[in-house]
């Protein structure tokens, strides 16, 4: 890191970056192309970053930034959450970026660049959760400045990690994103797949209905003629991201609302992430005009070429109705954030959390009145 610290003018105390784990994550030839950031803390042990101290992590954020800023193809910031694609317990993040060999070559000339590109699979599922992230009371800064800016200059983003943790949960192996970086808004979109949907939510009811139908027309089919009809009949069944009953922040309605991005991927390409439009597009889209983002990196790693996987367009809700599903939601899961942080930062580095109440519009079936103000978080 002395190539950073000369650049950026600052030891850099609260930060460390490297390429891989060690050797729990591979040798060069292997491991994906991408920074492993991670904060340094003393005397306790965090294994999320809802976990760090408020003062550890401001100071870790500005040092952060600095980071970013000297990165100059840095393009995406992933957090990975669930057993699978979050396999160490404790707080880490990646960096994608557009050219990651040439950020090595001119930080670390030390080292050998990762080589191995990111994989994307058929089944990934992406949807655009700024809207989201932006109706938490504590994050509508984010709105204004972007998120290299609002760490740099020790805005509390506290919440930001709770939400992250909290409001996703029930989907259990998940990863946010954020792109977009210098410039505001920045982007939030949420990567998980269909498979970790089958294995932690359930399809909706007359998805499930025809399922078991096809399956029993299968099982039942004594001459060729049915079991080709089973056959169509399988075939005509479509599972898609909004077959299941993801629930989000209790919130079981929501997530058909989440707008459905394109998939995409690290290794040096530049991809506009907008909603894949619907017939008549209306609703939840952050999206002002076409902001070039790129992709970045999950932890379910595997062989891969460069490429992209376009999800299915989803029906999307008036716009209305889905910003205030979004606001009930996530006051719901900011106000299942009463954590206290675990101690390692002094006192007077612990700035006080206090959330306003934010309001659920009667329009929508999905939370009904005024959500509660919300307890300190120490």
């Amino acid at each position: 890191m002395a190539p950073l610290r000369q650049m950026t003018g600052s030891s850099l105390p609260h930060i460390k970056v490297d390429q891989r784990f060690g050797r729990r994550r591979g040798a060069p030839e292997t491991a994906v192309m991408q920074f492993v950031i991670s904060p340094v803390v003393v005397n306790y042990k965090p294994a999320h970053f809802h976990e760090v101290s408020p003062g550890d992590l401001l100071e870790f954020h500005h040092d952060f930034a600095l980071v970013l800023e000297r990165m100059s193809t840095a393009n995406s910031i992933a957090v990975s959450y669930g057993p699978e694609w979050k396999p160490f317990a404790l707080p880490y993040l990646y960096v994608g970026c557009r050219d990651y060999t040439q950020e090595i070559k001119r930080l670390c000339p030390n080292e050998v660049p990762n080589s191995r590109s990111e994989a994307v699979y058929e089944d990934d599922v992406v949807k655009d959760i700024t809207e989201l992230i932006l109706a938490v009371s504590e994050l509508a800064t984010l709105a204004d400045v972007s998120i290299i800016d609002a760490m740099k200059k020790r805005v509390n983003l506290i919440a930001l990690y709770d939400v992250f943790d909290q409001l996703f949960e029930d989907i259990g192996d998940y990863q946010i994103q954020i792109r977009n970086l210098r410039n505001a808004p920045s982007q939030f979109l949420l990567k998980t797949s269909l498979q970790t949907l089958a294995k932690h939510c359930p399809l909706k009811v007359d998805v499930a209905a025809r399922k078991k139908a096809i399956e029993d027309a299968s099982l039942a089919a004594s001459t060729p003629q049915q079991l080709q009809k089973a056959n169509e009949m399988k075939e005509a069944l479509h599972i898609t991201a909004n077959s299941y009953v993801v629930s989000i922040g209790g919130d079981n309605s929501l997530w058909e609302q989440l707008p459905i991005v394109h998939n995409t991927f690290q290794s040096g390409n530049t991809i506009v992430v907008k909603p894949i439009e619907a017939a008549a597009p209306i609703g939840l889209s952050v999206s002002k005009g076409t902001t070039p983002v790129e992709g970045t990196t999950p932890d379910k790693v595997s062989s891969t070429t460069n490429g992209s996987t376009a999800a299915a367009p989803s029906q999307q809700p008036s716009s209305t109705s889905a910003k205030a599903a979004v606001g009930g939601a996530a006051g719901s899961a900011t106000a299942a954030a009463k954590k206290t942080a675990t101690s390692g930062a002094s006192a007077a580095s612990k700035p006080s959390w206090t959330t306003t109440a934010l309001v659920c519009g009667a329009c929508v079936a999905v939370t009904a009145g005024i959500i509660a103000s919300i307890a300190k978080k120490k």
